[in-house]
């Protein structure tokens, strides 16, 4: 009934002969250059006050909902309360040690 040669001259001229999933799906993926860097080269000041900060905010992240949900869903407001002070007052510290940081 068909013959193939015919079939291969009727295809489009712009159609891929065979189908390759990792090139014809999806949008073309630009390749990103990154800088060669290593940890050695960020001041140890820098870096202590950076880790000690992301400690201090998740505390504090952390001590404000879980006071806030103690003291909401199981009425328990002595210590929902304490733990939401303990967050507040981390949250204040660690802005405090921030903005010294920043200044100088």
């Amino acid at each position: 009934m068909f013959d193939l040669e015919e079939e291969q001259s009727d295809a489009w001229p712009d159609e891929p002969t065979e189908f390759n999933p990792e090139t014809d799906i999806g949008p073309k993926i630009p390749s990103v250059s990154t800088p060669n860097s290593d940890v050695s080269d960020i001041p140890d000041d820098v870096f202590r006050t950076f880790w000690s900060l992301v400690l201090t905010f998740n505390v504090a992240l952390f001590a404000l909902s879980l006071g806030a949900m103690l003291m909401y869903f199981r009425g328990q407001f002595q210590t929902g309360g304490i733990v939401f002070g303990l967050g507040a007052v981390s949250l204040v510290y660690g802005l405090v040690k921030y903005r010294n940081f920043q200044n100088g």
